[in-house]
């Protein structure tokens, strides 16, 4: 029973279908009868299989081989659909298209169950090529593209080659500063075996690591050198060429002729401290945390985006990573119905940008496309590979994917003998927005107190 004061359990299908929690979405595998046209079945499945009780609703279909038979011909019908929840027993919307299509179709099964919509898109790298190399007559612009599948690539090197030659320069000398305070301040970490998260540095699982480029505020513990680097760094990310084309369109441009006096005067209260003063203010007119003023880099209202830059590399021996998506689903923002449509814009996109060129050997990220927009996934990363959701972004050095912070995916392992995988990540993010995770509180260039 329902506690005094407390609302009603929802009574109608129509209060059902408004909770997403109360709905499970699956996608079938359905074979045809012999002669069987695509279009006659699919027309078949969804105008004819119903279940009132649970509200069933087909959403997409396309074609698929036949995996199970030996004839390239072979097809059979794949399709979402999602209906009410109860025990678990989604089994039963095949059982349903078995028995009430019987004329057209020879079986039919549940490949895959969530809590949510379930991403079906069939994509390669070059689906996702923005760049001019990529060649052809785009069917949408980068920015749609990327608002329907979570992601963007350019496969060929994009950047220039000076500002590239810099950029491998500075993620060298970061590493190698990084790893020589591991071994010097703190010896007792066993490193590639060991979890560790420190102000500037995380262990990602394994020979995985994640070290962020020099703040303003960290520049005490910083070297010269390291200080110049990251303001050249912090200039880049303000001038890549995925700022005109994605970031400036997804987040906006940040304002670059603001005055100083402003910084003091429009104060987002809503952003954390330390957060902000990481932030890339604008291209022009940055600020430094000095001594005598206060830690809170204060952040312009006419501000877009603030954006943090690491080097994400991974040694030789790196594992396969484990499904997961960097940011959550924002409380109170719009999630996805289980069509997919409805979901909340971007609040951040991240980048990576491959400073050697990315193969099967030394490895990648493979992403889920379209997986930005459910926020019940986590957990079913085996799906994308049975939906053939996967992009695997092999892309050459100084290429780049940018992706919605939401977006699943993995990196995968380092199979080569003796090259590390560096890949700068760029993360730009709604000024609003503030990163909680991924690292720790002191820094690995002091030792533990």
């Amino acid at each position: 029973h329902a506690a005094r004061g407390m609302a009603h359990e929802p009574c109608s299908v129509e209060d059902l279908w408004a909770g997403d929690r109360s709905r499970v979405g699956v996608c079938v595998s359905v074979t045809p009868k012999d002669g069987v046209r695509y279009e006659d079945l699919q027309r078949e499945v969804f105008d004819r299989v119903r279940w009132p009780e649970r509200d069933l609703r087909w959403h997409a279909h396309r074609r698929a081989r036949d995996d199970g038979k030996n004839d390239d011909d072979a097809w059979v019908m794949e399709a979402t659909a999602s209906c009410l929840a109860s025990s678990g027993d989604e089994s039963q919307v095949a059982y349903r298209v078995e028995g009430v299509a019987h004329d057209v179709v020879e079986e039919c099964e549940v490949v895959v169950s969530a809590p949510c919509h379930v991403p079906f898109m069939d994509l390669t790298l070059a689906d996702i090529d923005i760049s001019d190399a990529a060649g052809g007559e785009p069917r949408e612009s980068p920015v749609e593209m990327f608002l329907r599948t979570g992601l963007a690539a350019s496969a060929a090197s994009a950047v220039n080659p000076d500002d590239l030659a810099r950029l491998v320069a500075v993620a060298e000398r970061r590493v190698a500063s990084a790893e020589k305070a591991l071994r010097d301040v703190h010896p007792a970490i066993r490193v590639g075996e060991d979890v560790f998260a420190f102000r500037e540095m995380g262990s990602r699982g394994g020979r995985r690591f994640d070290l962020l480029l020099p703040k303003p505020e960290w520049d005490e513990d910083e070297t010269t050198e390291a200080v110049a680097d990251a303001a050249f760094v912090r200039d880049f990310a303000t001038r890549a060429p995925w700022v005109p084309t994605l970031i400036h369109p997804i987040l906006g441009e940040n304002d670059v002729n603001d005055d100083d006096d402003d910084v003091n005067d429009d104060v987002n209260d809503d952003v954390n401290d330390d957060d902000a003063s990481s932030s890339i203010e604008s291209g022009a007119n940055r600020r430094r945390v000095v001594p005598d003023e206060p830690r809170t880099n204060r952040r312009h209202r006419s501000n877009a985006w603030w954006c943090d830059v690491s080097v994400v590399y991974s040694k030789p021996g790196a594992p396969d990573q484990d499904w997961h998506c960097d940011g959550r689903h924002l409380a109170g923002e719009a999630r996805a119905d289980f069509s997919g449509a409805g979901a909340a814009p971007p609040y951040a996109v991240c980048v990576f940008c491959p400073l050697i060129n990315l193969d099967e050997d030394v490895g990648f990220t493979r992403f889920w496309a379209g997986s930005h927009v459910a926020d019940g996934l986590i957990g079913f990363g085996a799906a994308a590979e049975v939906l053939r959701g996967c992009v695997d972004g092999t892309v050459d050095k100084g290429g780049y994917v940018a992706y919605d912070y939401r977006t699943m995916h993995r990196g995968m392992r380092n199979a080569s003998v003796n090259t590390t995988r560096p890949v700068l990540q760029f993360l730009y993010a709604r000024s609003n927005y503030r990163e909680t995770k991924n690292y720790g509180a002191s820094s690995v260039f002091r030792p533990a107190t």
